[in-house]
């Protein structure tokens, strides 16, 4: 065999559990007392053992030697982390009302917004749809997209609640002003390619458009371009702070947050710091992050004193802070969403129960709603009471031109104002009063559905008048109450 011919190379390394490594210490042996030293045929034998021999070999030897070898468990094992603690099983829960197939949207709800007088709630759906509701009796306004809006990702209203833009895959941004019927201006571009997100900052002067190539600053209303920042990893969610300052975005390739300075686009600093989601405080204090199914707190700027709560594995929960810096929303158990109380992470009620996973979270301005957007479609819209049961189900919306053909179920409302939903036929719990009729899927043409529709019929109900009612008879008469009931018509 030639001299040239390379040999093998061997070497050794520490391999962790979790898949990092290290180089492996060496230690001398010249240190070791001659009692421990071995000539060449030992040598050999030892060899011929293994490696395990020879150390137990060298551990035997006398106890005066002068290099001693490192305790393997502590060298080679990393240390054991902290368990994280979740929220307590005894958590007060309230149920979610089963909705049986209602849905305001045909597909996923991945936007969310209430106008800042709190009377219209902006959703937007995978079935590129945006809807505007009243709020909060929760019936349809009007319907936007449809035809003009294929491929709708998300979708974001100006601090005003007079600018509506939404973002699409194919790289189309289109504006609308209120009251939202017609689009004022459409952006295309290959710099708008794989649109994954916008944010509006909340001075409603800049917006961030998120695409799988990096991120640009526009002003608002123009549109135009202030800042790209293009990045060689994905970013995939970002985050404006309260003064609209300063970006935040994770990146999931290197598992960091990275903030940006508004509107320069200015790399502040990075944080080693995984997250999926993101979302700051009121009072932009806290930064808070979810992580394959952990809760994270961090204090701004620094990022100092992390606080975790265990929320259950799961990927991609979205959480989201109350203006009025007293609650912290966010997904647990799929279709559950947890209310954590100040000082956060406080675990104070579980609201359990939505039909589909829980996908998009969102406070009114007032802090008074909460809304809740699911992967079925559904939206719920829960009133922060600030009773001792602080929250109750104040509405659930639902659209008849999206519900499938074969659903049908009706609405009541009881004497404690919290909605039943049931499938028609079933009788109505005691103390339910009807407030809307059966409501179905759409029906073949020539068919009728049942849509919401309360007829005033007049029955005659004996009721004991005070005597004192004039126009009512004398002492122990009687007089027709008219009653509200709910009918089913059909729809031409």
């Amino acid at each position: 065999m030639s001299d040239e011919t390379q040999k093998p190379r061997f070497q050794l390394e520490k391999v962790y559990a979790d898949g990092s490594r290290e180089e492996p210490e060496l230690h001398s042996l010249t240190g070791i007392d001659e009692t421990c030293r071995m000539g060449r045929r030992g040598f050999l034998l030892t060899s011929a053992i293994g490696m395990g021999a020879m150390a137990s070999l060298l551990n035997g030897c006398a106890s005066g030697s002068a290099a001693q070898p490192k305790n393997n468990t502590s060298s080679s094992s990393p240390a054991a982390k902290p368990k994280i603690p979740g929220y307590p099983p005894d958590l007060p829960r309230i149920d979610a009302p089963k909705i049986h197939g209602l849905a305001a949207h045909g597909k996923t709800v991945h936007s969310l917004a209430f106008s800042p007088d709190v009377k219209t709630l902006f959703t937007a759906g995978s079935d590129d749809k945006v809807k505007l509701w009243s709020i909060p009796d929760g019936k349809l306004q009007k319907t936007l997209g449809g035809a003009d809006g294929p491929k709708l990702v998300s979708a974001a209203l100006g601090a005003d609640g007079k600018t509506l833009v939404t973002g699409h895959f194919d790289g189309v941004l289109k504006f609308r002003r209120a009251p939202f019927a017609k689009i004022s201006q459409e952006i295309t571009g290959d710099g708008l390619k794989n649109l994954t997100d916008i944010a509006i900052s909340p001075d409603g002067k800049t917006m961030a458009v998120l695409t799988q190539k990096g991120i640009t600053f526009r002003s608002l209303p123009s549109g135009s371009v202030l800042a790209s920042m293009e990045q060689e990893q994905k970013n995939s969610r970002i985050a404006f702070s309260p003064d609209g300052a300063m970006l935040a975005g994770t990146v999931s390739s290197t598992r960091e947050v990275l903030f940006w300075s508004v509107p320069s686009g200015d790399l502040l600093t990075r944080w080693n710091f995984p997250a999926e989601r993101l979302a700051f405080s009121a009072d932009g204090t806290l930064l808070g992050a979810t992580d394959e199914g952990i809760l994270k707190l961090s204090r701004m700027p620094s990022g100092g004193e992390e606080k975790m709560l265990d929320i259950g594995k799961q990927r991609n929960a979205p959480l989201v802070f109350s203006p009025d810096g007293k609650w912290l929303a966010t997904r647990t158990g799929g279709n559950g969403v947890l209310l954590l109380s100040a000082p956060f992470p406080e675990p104070a009620l579980l609201l359990q129960g939505h039909s589909g996973s829980v996908f998009v979270v969102a406070f009114s301005g007032d802090s008074r709603f909460l809304a809740v957007g699911t992967t079925a479609g559904a939206v719920y819209v829960w009133e922060m009471t600030g009773k001792e049961a602080p929250c109750a189900i104040k509405a659930v919306l639902y659209d008849p031109d999206s519900m499938p053909k074969d659903v049908s179920a009706r609405q009541a409302i009881t004497s404690e104002k919290s909605i039943y939903i049931g499938r028609c036929g079933d009788p109505l719990p005691a103390g339910a009063v009807c407030t809307c009729n059966c409501v179905q899927g759409r029906a073949p043409v020539g068919g009728t559905i049942c849509t919401c529709n309360t007829v005033v019929t007049c029955t005659c109900n004996t009721v004991a008048v005070r005597s004192s009612a004039p126009s009512r008879g004398v002492g122990g008469g009687s007089y027709c109450r008219c009653n509200k009931i709910c009918t089913c018509v059909p729809i031409k």
